[in-house]
């Protein structure tokens, strides 16, 4: 069967990166940006702790990328990566790809009254132990944001609406949860989705050629008392980076 959002998927597919933890052996998820000949990785700050490796696929590479610079709020529980751009453009695939981030939010070009709202990443529950190390599979998955005036009252006392995002999770919750190849599959517990990436996209457009989607922000909390996700949006983030090497990212097209 044809999976159901084939061009969308794929392209949201190919940002989404695994992070290995090689003291914890734990699994966490990430989004590969590029911004002014620069190549970033996103993801939550307790994902990026301690030694890691990125890879840009499901098996991981012999060679560790080099980590220029690492930067995480453990408040907000966001952080980056700055990689060599040379040894990610070696690396890339027909299965990986750089997103490259032009103004923040990128939503001027996405009807707000149509779209949707994916989640992609690498959770735990998919990987399995090979001779070459873990193999992580990718999860996509369709999930729906709740008005901030629906949040659980603790979240509208904990969150700023305008710089967190809450997403239902769980079966009760309306969610189409889909595996790599589009497949439905039964809830899983979203440990290693942390760090991925929340993504804006046109329904409209999924199974077109040039799907129109953009980069929401980053999902790195699992509250299972309310089956909730939550994460924060992607201008601290990408803020913080112009800040740090002078980059003049303009709000608008």
């Amino acid at each position: 069967m044809t999976p159901p959002f084939p061009n969308l998927q794929k392209r949201i597919r190919s940002h989404s990166v695994a992070i290995l933890n090689a003291e914890t052996r734990e699994i966490g998820s990430g989004v590969l940006i590029g911004l002014e000949g620069r190549v970033f990785v996103l993801s939550a700050a307790h994902v990026l702790e301690g030694s890691i490796d990125v890879n840009l696929g499901i098996i991981p590479h012999v060679t560790p990328f080099t980590i220029l610079k690492r930067w995480t709020d453990s408040v907000l529980d966001i952080g980056y990566l700055e990689l060599k751009p040379s040894e990610v453009e070696l690396r890339l695939s027909e299965i990986s790809a750089i997103y490259g981030v032009a103004i923040r939010r990128l939503q001027a070009n996405i009807p707000t009254s149509k779209a949707s709202i994916a989640l992609c990443g690498f959770p735990s529950a998919n990987s399995s132990e090979t001779e070459r190390g873990i193999e992580v599979l990718l999860t996509f998955i369709k999930v729906a944001l709740l008005n901030p005036k629906n949040w659980p009252s603790v979240y509208k006392e904990k969150l700023d609406s305008n710089r967190h995002f809450v997403i239902r999770y769980g079966e009760k919750r309306g969610s189409r949860f889909m595996d790599g190849d589009g497949k439905i599959i039964q809830p899983m517990k979203p440990y290693g989705l942390s760090g991925s990436g929340v993504w804006f996209f046109n329904p409209d457009s999924e199974q077109t050629d040039n799907p129109a989607y953009a980069l929401l922000g980053i999902q790195h909390t699992y509250d299972s008392t309310y089956e909730i996700l939550y994460g924060t949006f992607l201008d601290d983030l990408i803020q913080r980076i112009c800040d740090d090497y002078g980059i003049s990212i303009p709000d608008s097209a």
